[in-house]
């Protein structure tokens, strides 16, 4: 696992980590693919930065290898294809996402956002010149009244992950996933002034207009398969690639680590409604330009963590 966390870390100074999604929700419990129709979403909020999202996917399903006489590595082995939104009060991107797990460590992700559309609401998309902007909580707060700098915007963006997961004995699970984000709002309605950069709500980081953020979660997980619990520890690094934009003077690497428990009411084999579950995670900023205190009266002590809170089930045919 360790060499896993070297190759991602490699991956994210290279290209220059988030989700996107997968970074504010624990390990999925494991399921039985199966051939045909499935759906899950997920709905959580944020704090530290505020943010209330939902993620959606629905498509086909079509399980691989499916013999018993396989070895283990190929059990629960599929590929899939889909619809997914994600949203907020101040964004939406519905989209098209491919899936495919050829054995059960490696699951492998694309998904292409064709209109990803910011309404302008809640300060967002707010636009900067350089890294050095406050994108603080109190700065962005100020940003609101002021002309050009608050935008709607329509762009799209492409999002490709790759996940190494294994299991140590009936207990405990390791997951490692990486995940490369490009949006382009360069030809977008971006209209004035400042528009090299901007605030990326959903990773916290200032990104390009036209450009890469890299996001590695590093997920340690004890499964109490009994009470139908997981607890572990979440380690997020998130990595905005802003090239000639950035500044060797500011840290605009992210990282983050703390604890994480889910808890699942029940789950079935199969069903419409199926494995309802709730998780907290909190992460305390270990470096962050805005959120680990310092001289500037607009930063974020560091005793604050971000918290997230959320629910999530899925169901398939």
């Amino acid at each position: 696992m360790t060499g896993w966390l070297a190759l991602a870390s490699c991956a994210a100074t290279l290209l220059g980590a988030g989700s996107a999604f997968a970074q504010d929700r624990p390990p999925p419990r494991p399921f039985e693919a199966t051939t045909g129709f499935f759906y899950r979403t997920a709905v959580f909020a944020r704090l530290n930065p505020l943010g209330l999202f939902v993620d959606a996917r629905a498509g086909m399903r079509w399980r691989l290898f499916n013999a018993p006489d396989r070895p283990v590595i190929l059990q629960n082995t599929y590929a899939s294809i889909g619809a997914s939104v994600v949203a907020s009060p101040a964004f939406v991107r519905p989209g098209i996402v491919a899936e495919v797990q050829p054995v059960q460590m490696l699951n492998l992700q694309v998904s292409y956002e064709p209109v990803v559309q910011w309404f302008g609401t809640f300060g967002n998309l707010q636009t900067f010149d350089d890294a050095h902007a406050n994108f603080s909580d109190a700065g962005l707060s100020r940003n609101r009244d002021v002309a050009g700098t608050v935008q709607t915007a329509r762009g799209w963006q492409l999002s490709l992950q790759a996940t190494l997961q294994t299991r140590i004995g009936p207990w405990f699970a390791l997951r490692d996933t990486v995940r490369g984000v490009y949006a382009n709002y360069a030809t977008s309605t971006l209209t004035s002034g400042h528009t090299r950069l901007y605030y990326d709500p959903f990773s916290d980081v200032l990104a390009l207009t036209d450009g890469w953020v890299v996001t590695n979660d590093l997920d340690a997980i004890v499964r109490i398969t009994r009470h139908r619990l997981n607890v572990g520890v979440r380690y997020t690094v998130v990595a905005p690639l802003l090239g000639s934009a950035g500044a060797d003077d500011v840290a605009t690497t992210t990282h983050r680590v703390g604890p994480l428990v889910s808890y699942t009411f029940y789950e079935r084999d199969h069903g419409w409604f199926n494995a309802p579950t709730v998780y907290v995670m909190a992460q305390w900023w270990l470096v962050h330009p805005w959120r680990t205190g310092g001289p500037s009266p607009d930063a974020t002590s560091q005793a604050v963590p971000m918290f997230v809170a959320g629910f999530s089930f899925r169901g398939d045919a």
